[in-house]
């Protein structure tokens, strides 16, 4: 009998590329050992064939065989035809026997006639569209092992990796409380005996500091039990316990401890987002999501994707890369204590590369980057995986398919809302970069006229508020009156919208909140329940003035509010009455509407919407949701911002005490007790995207909320979607908000590991999530020293001191980093893993530190020149030494009354080190300039460009 040796599948997990895919069956699936409708490769529909997945075995493999397996696609090519071909010094050549044309048929095993030794492969559709399930390769002589498909929804692996418990009874704040703030507990005795006290304890020793009373109380959530313990105000870490029960894990009581909610959300979440070339936390600089190789335009056109936030899975997450810049600087405007090495300004300044390179010339959106972040999974290892892509697309074009009303009716708003972050930076950091930002206001000042001249009548849907927010920058851009006039109507028309009388059936009343209150006959969505509130027909004489249904506005993405707070910021106080009229509105807003619904419940809940059908609770004509089809927590999170802000504005501790009750709710004290924030809560389910997408999202994302049509997750009404960009956006808004006057470390760097926030006795429980930091040769970098007691802050910051390696400020070989922590990375020829640390002069036992990983980027072109001979334009430059692979040629427009050009955009590229010149064959326009840029790729490694080579205009 001959020896059967064990199965060693040599292409499992790893490195994957193929010739496309459709998210979100991006090619790695396929190598993951997880069979399931979710994990697969699928080619990107309507792309031509061949289609080809290729792996790359890492180095030279004798294999033998290979087993696959395949998903019905429901297409008329289900009919299995392929191909498999190996690499040999360049070429791909067919593995002899392994053409394959049968009828469906899984799994596929092929013993080939002669054993090939090859580091890479591939699988070729020639003329067939199939989904691949998994690519296993087999050394001579191994016996494939069967690939288990998962049953959905049973998921067991799930269910073991995920930290949940669904039975957790003691409700409070999973992270804690302010000593003033209002301290509450809600107990779920359902089915059990009604408890007469509770106790708060110490977590340490178990000592009893304080014994409440509980009251039955009977909500929209059924009938709970609630105690009091805002009188205990001592410092410390505490548990909760009612009989037997317990809260689940500990919480603080600490005056700074909120503080961790806004560092953990602006500062590592967002950073963890950032995508695109010279990322110092991505996977390989700029291939973490953004492969540059890939960012072509359908005629096959190169073009610059930027740097940019990945966030949002649907059309509008184009206007949350401008809308992050936006808050950024309204964050910055809080004048926060750490942002003492310009970390916001170089946030903004990446955010904005990526939103200019969104936007044509006219300023309205062209391309964007087809990121959707369910492709970005985190791990159960603590590490960011790899093989995350992005393509370019017509956005526009890309969302008719999808989603009709995105494309026809908030189409504008994406316009609009696309130029209220570059507006915003333009108003604060102006002064910075003068050149820079002179040409980015003159985009948005050309996007306007844009759009004004596209959309006619203006505004519709959900653009009222962008658009008024707009005018008010605009104003203070250019100072010109028609602006501020503009931005002061639009106002007067957003008022009008305010519901002024009292609804509901006597249980619940409120008003204030925003939608058509013309007449009944005239109202284009009566008797009707679109999705997305879509009206019948795009030509109705019934159309709203202000859209279909413009409640949508608010309700939909509250944070757009933040308009007419920037009125009241802007010009307020000089229109004394229309500031007056602002305020009265939004005090009717968070008083009428917001605050009067949250009263009805006790964890302080607001509502998602008004006006829409199939809600679980509806009063009368007024109707709000906690638990419905679509109860996604972006909505509370933005409504517990705009209270904040409100109560602050208005001096009004009811509503301050209320946006707290939010708070709260995000980490624990909910009607399931679990955290919506990961890493400020303990109690939350696995990351569920698919079915078998296994682990934890980054920490400080935020959970897109409660979803009753979920039938695939460890929770049968919890729907894991962290990536979702309104929830995120509005946290950023709310930790703005929220403030915050010191961290609980002694002193921080960033970037570096990310640590959750104290919620836990066992600190070993509070996870550390590596980011691979990785900087390019030669470049700078900014890292930032956070120290945690802002008391002599200025005296902290003066006594530190940076290290690489241990050696104070660096040198030559390792990196130099200045008194700042700039850092300036070396020239190396392979990876070279350096540390970058700080410390304090007088206590050097203070300090932190993180692992850099320098990549051989390449070095500069130098003395480029250009000339044009009549067919087009000829550059030139010396070719570069070293690592290099090849040139990247790069232009830019220069600024006329029509259009703009904000940053470069590639335009071709030499795959040839000792390239010396390029033609360029269009007539350039007059002023246009020029630079180029080395790239260097090593293996299945892409280290990107090298620094930019002088400027040349022609």
């Amino acid at each position: 009998m001959d020896h059967v040796q064990p199965a060693i599948n040599l292409a499992r997990n790893k490195p994957v590329r193929a010739s496309s895919f459709s998210n979100p069956y991006v090619p790695r699936l396929a190598v993951n050992g997880i069979g399931s409708e979710a994990s697969r490769w699928l080619p990107r529909l309507g792309m031509a064939s061949p289609h080809w997945l290729e792996v790359d075995l890492l180095e030279r493999e004798e294999v033998g065989s290979v087993m696959l397996y395949f998903w019905r696609t429901g297409s008329p090519d289900d009919s299995v035809r392929f191909e498999l071909q190996m690499e040999d010094e360049g070429r791909w050549l067919p593995i002899a026997g392994t053409a394959y044309s049968r009828e469906y048929l899984e799994p596929i095993h092929l013993i080939f006639a002669e054993p090939v030794q090859a580091r890479r492969f591939r699988i070729v559709f020639q003329d067939a569209f199939l989904s691949l399930v998994e690519l296993q390769l087999y050394p001579p002589g191994h016996t494939p092992e069967p690939l288990a498909f998962l049953d959905e929804p049973a998921l067991e692996q799930v269910v073991k990796n995920a930290d949940y418990d669904p039975d957790v009874r003691v409700l409070v704040s999973q992270l804690g409380y302010h000593p003033e703030h209002r301290k509450q507990v809600v107990y779920l005795f359902g089915g059990t005996a009604a408890a007469d006290t509770f106790e708060v304890l110490r977590a340490d020793s178990g000592e009893a500091v304080f014994t409440g009373a509980l009251t039955i109380v009977e909500d929209d959530f059924g009938i709970v039990q609630v105690g009091d313990f805002s009188e205990w105000t001592g410092e410390g870490e505490y548990r909760v316990r009612i009989g037997t029960d317990y809260s689940f894990r500990t919480f603080h009581i600490r005056e700074h401890l909120w503080g961790e909610y806004q560092k953990l959300i602006a500062l590592q979440y967002f950073g963890a987002r950032r995508v695109g070339e010279d990322s110092v936390v991505g996977d390989y600089g700029d291939t973490m999501a953004v492969r540059w190789d890939d960012a072509r335009t359908a005629d096959g056109q190169y073009r610059y994707i930027g740097k940019g936030f990945a966030d949002g899975d649907d059309l509008r997450r184009f206007c949350n890369a401008s809308l992050i810049v936006a808050q950024y600087c309204l964050l910055k405007r809080t004048d926060p204590f750490w942002d003492t090495g310009d970390w916001i300004y170089e946030q903004v300044r990446w955010g904005l590369d990526g939103v200019l390179s969104f936007l044509g010339k006219d300023g309205l959106l062209r391309h964007g980057l087809h990121i959707r972040t369910p492709d970005i999974h985190y791990g159960t290892d603590g590490r960011f995986e790899s093989g995350d892509e992005g393509l370019l697309i017509d956005p526009i074009h890309d969302e008719e398919e999808n989603a009709y009303e995105y494309s026809t009716l908030n189409e504008e708003v994406i316009h609009t809302s696309l130029l209220i972050g570059p507006a915003e930076a333009c108003l604060l950091y102006g002064e910075r970069d003068p050149e820079f930002f002179e040409r980015v206001k003159q985009l948005v000042i050309r996007g306007y006229r844009s759009i004004e001249q596209r959309f006619s009548p203006y505004p519709a849907k959900y653009s009222l508020s962008a658009w008024m927010w707009l005018n008010a920058l605009m104003h203070e851009l250019t100072g010109e009156a028609l602006y501020k006039e503009r931005a002061m109507e639009e106002a007067g028309r957003f008022m009008q919208l305010q519901v002024k009388d009292w609804h509901g059936d006597g249980i619940l009343n409120a008003r204030g909140w925003y939608r058509y209150t013309g007449s009944p006959d005239n109202d284009p969505w009566i008797g009707i329940t679109p999705r997305y509130g879509k009206y019948s027909s795009l030509d109705s004489e019934t159309r709203s003035p202000w859209g279909e249904k413009p409640e949508q506005e608010i309700m939909i993405v509250p944070w757009l509010y933040q308009g007419l707070f920037r009125m009241l910021d802007l010009f307020g106080d000089e229109e004394i009455e229309a500031g007056k009229q602002w305020r009265a509105s939004i005090e009717s807003y968070a008083r009428d509407y917001l605050l009067a619904i949250s009263k009805q419940n006790v964890y302080g809940l607001t509502p998602m919407k008004v006006g829409s059908a199939g809600l679980i609770r509806q009063k009368g004509t007024l109707s709000y949701q906690y638990h419905g089809e679509i109860g996604r927590m972006f909505h509370q999170l933005a409504n517990g911002a705009l209270l904040m802000k409100a109560g602050r504005l208005l001096g009004d501790r009811e509503l301050l005490d209320a946006a707290w009750n939010h708070a709260y709710y995000f980490t624990g004290c909910n009607p399931l007790g679990i955290g919506a924030i990961y890493g400020l809560s303990g109690n939350i389910p696995s990351q569920q995207y698919k079915a078998d997408t296994v682990g934890k999202a980054y920490p400080g994302a935020v959970c897109n909320g409660f979803n009753c049509i979920s039938g695939s997750n460890d929770h049968a009404q919890f729907q894991y979607w962290e990536f979702y960009g309104y929830a995120n956006l509005a946290s950023l808004w709310f930790a703005t908000e929220i403030g915050s006057r010191r961290f609980a470390g002694e002193l921080e760097l960033w970037p570096s590991e990310i640590t959750e926030a104290l919620h836990s006795a066992s600190p070993e429980e509070h996870r550390r999530h590596t980011l691979p930091v990785r900087v390019k040769s030669g470049f700078t970098y900014r890292f930032a020293a956070l120290p945690g007691n802002t008391e002599a802050e200025e005296q902290d910051l003066r006594q530190l001191e940076w290290l690489v390696n241990d050696t104070v400020g660096g040198n030559v070989h390792i990196g130099t980093v200045s008194p700042d922590g700039v850092y300036t990375a070396p020239y190396v020829e392979e990876e070279r893993v350096v540390v970058v640390g700080v410390r304090y002069i007088d206590n050097l036992s203070v300090r932190a530190a993180t692992e850099v990983t320098v990549m051989p980027a390449p070095h500069q072109a130098v003395q480029l020149s250009g000339r044009t001979d009549g067919q087009g334009t000829i550059l030139e430059w010396i070719p570069v030494t070293g690592n290099v692979t090849g040139y990247t040629i790069w232009s830019r427009q220069s600024v006329s009354e029509q259009s703009v050009g904000t940053i470069f955009e590639r335009i071709g590229f030499i795959e040839l080190p000792e390239a010396s010149s390029y033609e360029v064959k269009d007539n350039p326009l007059p002023g246009t300039e020029y630079l180029v840029k080395a790239y260097h790729r090593q293996g299945d490694k892409n280290y990107g460009f090298g620094p930019e080579s002088n400027i040349v205009t022609v």
